[in-house]
């Protein structure tokens, strides 16, 4: 295969196959939340890595395939994806890192995630009614988990030599919300913080989507190694050292 035809079926890869293969995925039939440990991914030695991406992609809730990430009161039929990131992290098993950054350079304790979750003040300028004039009303916001309908996610897309595929091997994971200015102005999506992916899937084998009243057996970790949701590419950078997060 020469180089254009290889970087033509990359491109191709990127954009219009949203189930390419990811190592270590689990069938649905044992996905189930009694599994202690998630499949291992196979290694891959940087000498047999013929070309890789690191790919940043973002996951909306509103899309018709992504209605497991849509949040609803975890229960005895599944768990939410936010409330089982957050519980872990209160918990201590897994790690939330400052989304100062995508590269996992600054733990966040339990104290800190609670103080990014806390309420907000905005101050809203409003027109009176009354003396027409523009007045500053102070209003308090409270974090609702319902907020959460976005996540980002990294990624590293690598061809492996042996075995001749395209890996696909997601690095971090980051809930976001609708990010509302103090003065109430503007809106930005930012991530509430990251989490190294590789260190939660032991935490999400063990969580059952909230996907059906029907259907529990099928977990987080599934879910994200079966690549069963619709996302849509939003960075794409070369990789220079493959064992880097």
């Amino acid at each position: 295969m020469n180089k254009l035809t290889l970087s033509f079926a990359v491109v191709t890869l990127f954009f219009c196959v949203p189930g390419a293969d990811a190592q270590g995925t689990s069938s649905k039939g044992t996905g189930s939340t009694h599994i202690v440990h998630a499949p291992a991914w196979k290694p891959i030695f940087e000498k047999d890595v013929l070309w890789q991406k690191r790919v940043w992609r973002e996951i909306d809730a509103n899309e018709t395939n992504n209605i497991a990430f849509m949040y609803a009161n975890s229960g005895q039929h599944g768990v939410n994806l936010f409330d089982a990131l957050q519980e872990g992290v209160k918990e201590g098993a897994i790690k939330a890192y400052d989304p100062v950054d995508d590269r996992f350079t600054k733990e966040m304790g339990v104290a800190d995630l609670r103080a990014v979750l806390k309420p907000r003040t905005i101050n809203e300028k409003a027109v009176n009614a009354l003396t027409g004039k523009t007045e500053t009303q102070s209003i308090s916001m409270n974090f609702d988990p319902a907020m959460v309908y976005k996540y980002w996610i990294k990624e590293d897309w690598i061809f492996d030599k042996v075995q001749n595929k395209m890996v696909i091997h997601i690095i971090g994971l980051a809930p976001v919300v609708a990010y509302l200015s103090d003065d109430g102005t503007s809106t930005s999506y930012r991530p509430l913080f990251w989490v190294y992916y590789p260190d939660a899937r032991k935490l999400l084998a063990t969580k059952a989507v909230y996907y059906s009243i029907t259907d529990d057996s099928l977990t987080w970790d599934d879910l994200f190694e079966n690549r069963s949701f619709t996302s849509h590419v939003t960075k794409i950078s070369e990789k220079s050292n493959y064992e880097s997060k």
